[in-house]
This record gives structure tokens, C-alpha cells and sequence, in this order.
């Protein structure tokens, strides 16, 4: 067995520029920015323990897990951003109709078929180290800092399982992919 191959040498996507599209327009990506220091992306299992008197019952070891699916979370800090997309993504995929308006008609409001909104975090050395999330929504505070250095802009998004009757429904079931269809080409990063 060789010690090393081409796919274990050190991976470097470059900038990552994050773009997004908002319900019921897939390939229409918009910049929101680009990333201050790379982005950790973490994907999550989501298991259920079944337990059984072999190892206590409940209060014990599960004797097995069940797989219920699976999401991502991510958190953005942005160096550079649009003010203008950080508003519509403040408007949670068209459930507001002004930042920071909430009326009393969209408390209950179901997110995710409806007003999820894709995200791509598009890798500009390497595009093949891009991913796609066709179903995110904002999920954390937001962070803006204001002062004399460089602002930036922080939040977390979430992406869970498309579900059926997604406004993309040929993205239900998906959490995460490589798809970077509605990229003009070719595409010129700024």
C-alpha cells in the first residue's frame, strides 16, 4: 500500500465566495459575500438509541441506533457583504416583507418547503470542492460589528433535508450536494 496518494495531499478551495437563490428561482444565485477565514461546514447524523436490558434498559448503553437522516449547520463570517442580500435573507425566504417586521400573520409560518433558501458555498480554487444546500434557513443571532476596523457579518445556517413539495422538487431528499447549476459561465469571481 502506498503511504500517499493525490488524495490525501493537502486540500486548499481558495476564497469561498457564498451565493444564495432564493424560494421558487433555483438558478438564480445571488453574492451575499465572501468568507473572512474559510468555512466549517459540520454534517450531523441524526440517530435514535434503542435500548435493551442487555445493557440496563434506558438508563444504559443503547444495545443498537437507528438512522433518522441527516443535516448540516455552518456558520458565515463574512469580510466582505451585500447589504442588500443580507436584507432579503433577513425577510427568512419571503415570510417577512420588511427586515425586522414581524406581523402577527406570519407567527406559525412552516419554513422549510416553503421558504427554504439554497445556499452554495462555491470554492473558487476549486470548484469541485464546492457544496450546494438547497433547503437552509437562518437559524442564530446575526453579528454585525461596527467600529473603526473592518466590519464583518456572522450567522449560522442550518440546512436540513429537502422536503417533498420543496419549491425545488428535484432537490427533496437532499441536504447537501456538488450541484452548482445557475453559476454564469464561465464565472469571473470578484
Amino acid at each position: 500500500m502506498p503511504l500517499a496518494t493525490p488524495d490525501e495531499y493537502i486540500q486548499v478551495s481558495g476564497k469561498v465566495e457564498i451565493l444564495c437563490a432564493y424560494p421558487n428561482a433555483y438558478t438564480d444565485l445571488y453574492k451575499i459575500g465572501e468568507s473572512e477565514n474559510g468555512i466549517s461546514v459540520r454534517k450531523i447524523p441524526m440517530l435514535g438509541d434503542v435500548s435493551g436490558d442487555r445493557y440496563g434498559g434506558q438508563s444504559g448503553r443503547p444495545i443498537e441506533r437507528q438512522f433518522f437522516g441527516l443535516a448540516a449547520e455552518f456558520q458565515l463570517n463574512l469580510s466582505r457583504w451585500s447589504k442588500a442580500e443580507i436584507a432579503k435573507l433577513e425577510q427568512f425566504g419571503g415570510i417577512l416583507e420588511t427586515p425586522g417586521y414581524v406581523p402577527l400573520s406570519t407567527i406559525g409560518a412552516l419554513v422549510h418547503r416553503d421558504h427554504g433558501i439554497r445556499f452554495l458555498l462555491y470554492c473558487v480554487k476549486d470548484p469541485t470542492m464546492s457544496l450546494n444546500f438547497p433547503c437552509c434557513i437562518w437559524t442564530q443571532p446575526q453579528e454585525q460589528n461596527r467600529g473603526t476596523k473592518y466590519a464583518n457579518c456572522s450567522f449560522n445556517v442550518a440546512a436540513e433535508r429537502a422536503p417533498e413539495g420543496f419549491w425545488a422538487s428535484a432537490k427533496a431528499g437532499v441536504v447537501y450536494d456538488t450541484d452548482t447549476s445557475g453559476i454564469p459561465g464561465p464565472y469571473t469571481p470578484t
